[in-house]
C-alpha cells in the first residue's frame, strides 16, 4: 500500500465467480499481468472486475494510483505494482499484486476441486518494509476468507503460512498444515531475487465442490495493510474432458464440422491422446463420413495450454458430402471414464460437479434441398387438440394434423419434419385448420438453422423470417434458400366469448349505469323503460384471464337498487371476480338492478280555518318517508290554491323533523316550489317540513 491509502473497517464479501469459465480449474492470470497498467513504475488501485480471475473480499473502494487507471464496475480494490515501483522488482513479467489494497481483505480465486485429488501449487511472496506474514488458504465461500474467518478456515484448509523480508528469505511457518489438506510433497523454499518461491503438492481430503482459494495477510512490517508482495501463483489440477454437449448437427457439405469435438478446460501441461469410439448411429463409416485413421476407434489430440474457458478441441472427423437426397444420418460418439492414472477427468467443463458427457450424437442433414419442420404449441387446451397444416413448395396440400396433449409444449410430427423444400427462391405458404372458432394462431416464428453460416453461403438473418395473416403462414421467396433449414414453431390460443348485460326491473326511467370488466370494452345501459336488459358486444378473453366486474351509475342513485351479478356459461364468477376456466363456453355477465320501493306520507295544513280576504296564510307541508328504501332523488311541487295568491319571491323555510334527511341548500322561493324541490338525502325513518305563505284574494 502507499502512504495515500484509507481504511475503511467494515469487510462485505464479494460473492460471484470468473465469468470468464463456468468451471475453473487452475489459477489463472497468475502474475497480475492483466490489465496491463501504464505509466510506470507506479502503482494502482483497480476494481476487482478490471482484474480477469481475481476477486477480494474487500468493500466497495474508490480507484487511485499514480498509473492510468483502467475500467470497471464498482466493486472491492485489488492493488497492482509495476515492475521496479518503490525500487521492487516484478518476480514474474511487468507486474505484481499486494494484499489489501486499503482495507485487511482476502486475495481469491474460485476452482472446482474434487475430493481425492492431487494439488499442485506454487507462489512468490515479498515483504515491502520488513518481514510480512500471509496464509494461503482453501475454503468453501469467499465468506471463509473474511480476516474474521481465515485462521479458523486455516484449521481445515491451510495450504501453507509464510513469512518473508524484503531480501525474498523465506519461513514456512505452517506447510499444508489444514486436516484435510494431505501432503504429498513437502513446502519447499528458494529465494529468487529478493523473492521467496514457495511451492508444494497435497491430497484434497474436503468435500468437492467449488472452492474459494486465496490468500490473507497475518502481519506485515508496516501494517497489515501495507505489505505482503505476491507474483507467479499457481495452482494446477488435472483438466476436465467431455464432449460438446448438447449433441450438434451440420448439413452434409459441411467437411469438417467444429462444433463436434471434444470440450477442456484447465491446464494442459503435456498433449493429451484421449481414445474415442464410434458406437452407433444410421451413418456408415467410409461412406457418410470418415475418421483419423479410417477405424471406429480413433484418437484426439488434446494440446498442451491454460485453458481458461471450456475450448472445443474438434475430433477431426470428415463429412462425405454427395448429391443424394435422403434422410438426415447420425453418428454417435464414446469416451470411457477417466481412471486415476489418467492424465485428465472426464467431468461437466460447464458446472462444477455436473453431468458428464461421455457420449455425443453428430447429425448430418442432406442439404440437397432445403429443409422446412413445423410443430406446433397450444395454450389453455384441454385433453387431445388437432391442429391440422397444409400448404405449398413442399408443404403437403392434403392437411396434415398435429395433435397436441398438454399445454406450453411443442408437439410434431414426423410427416412435418424436415420437408424438403420443392423451389428455391419460392415462397413457402402453410395454413392451419382449427379445431373451433375459439382457438387462435396468437404467435408464428420460422428460424433458419442455418443462418448466417459463411460456409454454406447462407446470408439469412437469424431472426423470424415468417408473417402470419390470419391462420396463414409465409416466408418470404427471398428467404428461400438452397441451405435453408427452417424450424418453424405456431402457438395458439384458446379463448372464450363473453357480453356484459344489464336487467332494469322497476327502473326509474332515464337511470344510467356503465358496466365494466378488466380488458373489455364497457357497456352503457340507459333504463329507457322500467323493465328491459341491454347487451353489449361479443367480446373475446383468453382462457385462464381474471376479470374484475363493476357497474357504476352515471346517473340516478345506485342506493335506490338492489343489484346483483350473475355469470353463464361459466363456473368461475366468485364475488365481483371471474376467472375465465378451459371448460367455459359462450359467457354472459348480467348485472340485475332492481328498484327499492319506499312508502312517502304527504300533508299539508294552513294555518286559519277561516280566510279573510285581503290577509295572509301560512301553510305547512309535512314529508316522511316510511321505507322501507330511500328516497334519494324525489322531488316535492306544489301549486297555487283558487282564491290565492303566493308570490314567486316569497320564501320557503325548509325543517329537519327526523334525522337522516337532509334540506335543501337554501335560499328556497315559492318558485322552486312550483318547479319542483329535489330532496337529494331522503333515507327511510325522516322527515322533512316546509314553511311558506299566501295572499287571500
Amino acid at each position: 500500500m502507499t502512504t495515500s491509502k484509507f481504511i475503511i473497517g467494515l469487510v462485505a464479501l464479494m460473492l460471484g465467480f470468473c465469468v470468464q469459465a463456468q468451471v475453473q480449474r487452475s489459477f489463472l492470470n497468475t502474475s497480475f499481468e492483466q490489465p496491463a497498467l501504464l505509466g510506470g513504475p507506479c502503482f494502482a488501485q483497480v476494481y476487482d472486475n478490471s482484474v480477469p480471475f481475481w476477486t477480494t473480499t474487500a468493500t466497495v473502494g474508490v480507484p487511485n494510483g499514480t498509473c492510468t487507471l483502467p475500467g470497471g464496475t464498482s466493486s472491492g480494490l485489488i492493488e497492482l505494482w509495476t515492475n521496479n515501483f518503490q525500487g521492487v522488482p516484478a518476480r514474474d513479467g511487468a507486474q505484481f499484486a499486494e494484499l489489501n489494497a486499503n482495507q485487511q481483505s482476502a486475495l481469491y480465486q474460485n476452482v472446482c476441486i474434487n475430493a481425492g485429488e492431487t494439488v499442485s501449487w506454487a507462489l512468490s511472496h515479498r515483504g515491502r518494509s520488513g518481514v510480512d506474514t500471509m496464509a494461503f488458504v482453501l475454503g468453501d465461500s469467499p465468506a471463509s476468507l473474511s480476516p474474521a474467518n481465515i485462521e479458523t478456515t486455516e484449521i481445515v484448509g491451510g495450504i501453507l503460512r509464510a513469512s518473508t523480508d524484503t531480501t525474498g528469505a523465506g519461513t514456512i511457518v505452517s506447510c499444508q498444515s489444514g486436516s484435510s489438506v494431505g501432503t504429498t510433497t513437502t513446502c519447499t523454499t528458494s529465494t529468487t531475487n529478493t523473492w521467496a518461491d514457495y511451492r508444494g503438492s497435497f491430497i484434497w481430503n474436503g468435500t468437492s465442490g467449488v472452492k474459494s482459494v486465496g490468500f490473507g495477510a497475518i502481519s506485515a512490517a508496516g501494517g497489515t495493510s501495507a505489505g505482503n508482495l505476491l507474483d507467479a501463483i499457481t495452482l494446477s489440477l488435472k483438466p476436465y474432458l467431455e464432449f460438446s454437449t448438447p449433441p450438434s448437427s451440420g448439413a452434409e457439405s459441411v467437411a469438417s464440422p467444429t462444433n463436434l469435438g471434444i470440450k477442456v478446460v484447465g491446464n494442459v501441461s503435456t498433449a493429451i491422446t484421449l481414445p474415442i469410439t464410434v458406437t452407433g448411429g444410421t451413418a456408415t463409416l467410409g461412406v457418410d463420413f470418415t475418421t483419423p485413421g479410417g477405424t471406429s476407434t480413433f484418437n484426439v489430440t488434446i494440446p498442451v495450454g491454460n485453458y481458461t474457458s471450456a475450448t472445443t478441441i474438434p475430433l477431426g472427423v470428415v463429412i462425405i458430402n454427395d448429391t443424394i437426397a435422403e434422410t438426415n444420418e447420425t453418428i454417435t460418439f464414446a469416451i470411457a471414464p477417466s481412471t486415476t492414472t489418467s492424465a485428465y477427468v472426464t467431468a461437466s467443463t460447464s458446472t462444477c460437479g455436473g453431468v458428464t458427457a461421455l457420449s455425443t450424437t453428430y447429425t448430418i442433414l442432406d442439404d440437397d434441398r432445403p429443409t422446412l419442420s413445423i410443430n406446433k404449441t397450444r395454450i389453455n387446451g384441454a385433453d387431445t387438440v388437432n391442429f391440422g397444416i397444409s400448404g405449398t413448395n413442399g408443404v403437403p396440400a392434403a392437411v396434415t394434423n398435429i395433435a397436441t396433449t398438454s399445454d406450453n409444449t411443442p408437439a410434431s410430427v414426423a410427416a412435418l419434419t424436415n420437408l424438403p423444400i420443392t423451389t428455391d427462391g419460392v415462397a413457402v405458404s402453410f395454413t392451419e385448420t382449427q379445431p373451433t372458432t375459439q382457438w387462435r394462431l396468437t404467435a408464428a416464428s420460422c428460424i433458419d438453422a442455418n443462418a448466417g453460416n459463411a460456409q454454406l453461403g447462407n446470408t439469412n438473418p437469424t431472426t423470424n423470417l415468417a408473417s402470419f395473416s390470419g391462420n396463414t403462414i409465409t416466408i418470404p421467396a427471398a428467404n428461400v434458400l438452397h441451405t435453408s433449414q427452417f424450424n418453424c414453431s405456431l402457438t395458439n390460443t384458446r379463448y372464450v366469448d363473453i357480453s356484459l348485460a344489464k336487467t332494469w326491473v322497476d327502473a326509474l326511467p332515464n337511470d344510467a349505469v356503465t358496466v365494466s370488466a378488466t380488458g373489455l370494452t364497457s357497456l352503457l345501459s340507459v333504463a329507457n323503460t322500467a323493465n328491459e336488459t341491454d347487451t353489449g358486444a361479443v367480446q373475446s378473453v383468453a382462457v385462464g384471464s381474471v376479470l374484475t366486474l363493476s357497474e357504476l351509475f352515471t346517473i340516478g342513485t345506485a342506493g335506490n337498487y338492489t343489484s346483483a351479478l350473475a355469470c353463464t356459461g361459466t363456473s368461475g364468477l366468485v364475488g365481483s371476480t371471474l376467472t375465465v376456466g378451459s371448460a367455459d363456453t359462450a359467457i354472459v355477465c348480467t348485472y340485475t338492478n332492481k328498484s327499492i320501493l319506499a312508502a312517502i306520507s304527504i300533508t299539508k295544513t294552513d294555518s286559519k280555518t277561516v280566510a279573510t280576504s285581503g290577509g295572509i296564510n301560512s301553510y305547512v307541508i309535512t314529508l316522511s318517508n316510511l321505507g322501507p328504501a330511500s328516497a334519494h332523488g324525489a322531488v316535492l311541487t306544489d301549486a297555487v290554491g283558487v282564491g290565492l295568491t303566493c308570490p314567486p319571491a316569497n320564501s320557503v323555510a325548509c325543517t329537519v323533523i327526523a334525522a337522516g334527511a337532509a334540506c335543501p341548500v337554501s335560499p328556497l322561493t315559492f318558485a322552486d316550489l312550483i318547479s319542483g324541490i329535489s330532496l337529494a338525502v331522503f333515507p327511510p325513518s325522516s322527515t322533512l317540513q316546509f314553511v311558506y305563505s299566501c295572499n287571500v284574494n
